[in-house]
């Protein structure tokens, strides 16, 4: 756990005598230990969250973020991922937010995102995650326009596929879905 907290940037503690890994995870702290991925409670994460946690601590990568943040369909493999990401992810924050971008605004702030709007012009909002200490995520959000309906998507900074696979940024995705909308159903 050692060499896998200084890789992806968490930091190793004590905890009621067992080494654990703290892990900063959006807006918490992850402990982690041999047996178990839980949060700072003890209570154990979902199975797809740990999937993708597990898959980040295992994929090897090291790398800091270059600040180069790509769409997902600009990574290699995912053509048949993006009906997913535009089913199980876009759609449902479209439904949820349609033109209420106070409300995305309050529903990203309180997972820990951080208004990035100055940085991206053509949008309406834009909200940076740090989902784990080398994994960025940014939200960019447009209000409906006279022809366009409302949209959402997500850019990634482009290391992230040293980190995470494919279906673990489609897992990363929908988990964050789900945390925006909470109580409304993202993950298939």
């Amino acid at each position: 756990l050692r060499d896998i907290a200084e890789r992806i940037g968490g930091y190793m503690a004590h905890d009621a005598g067992n080494e654990t890994m703290h892990l900063p995870y959006f807006n918490q702290t992850l402990h982690i230990t041999s047996s178990q991925v839980s949060d700072a409670s003890g209570e154990p994460l979902s199975r797809n969250e740990q999937t993708f946690i597990f898959i980040h601590m295992a994929h090897g990568g090291s790398a800091l973020p270059s600040g180069n943040m790509k769409s997902f369909k600009e990574f290699p493999n995912t053509v048949s991922k993006i009906v997913s990401m535009q089913s199980h992810v876009e759609a449902p924050l479209v439904n949820a937010f349609g033109n209420r971008p106070e409300q995305l605004a309050a529903a990203c702030e309180a997972v820990g995102g951080m208004t990035v709007t100055e940085s991206y012009a053509a949008c309406d909002y834009a909200c940076r995650f740090s989902v784990f200490p080398k994994v960025p995520v940014t939200l960019l959000y447009w209000r409906a326009q006279e022809e366009f309906d409302a949209q959402v998507k997500l850019m990634f900074d482009d290391t992230i596929i040293e980190h995470l696979d494919i279906e673990a940024i489609m897992f990363l995705s929908e988990h964050l879905c789900h945390l925006l909308t909470r109580d409304r159903a993202c993950i298939s």
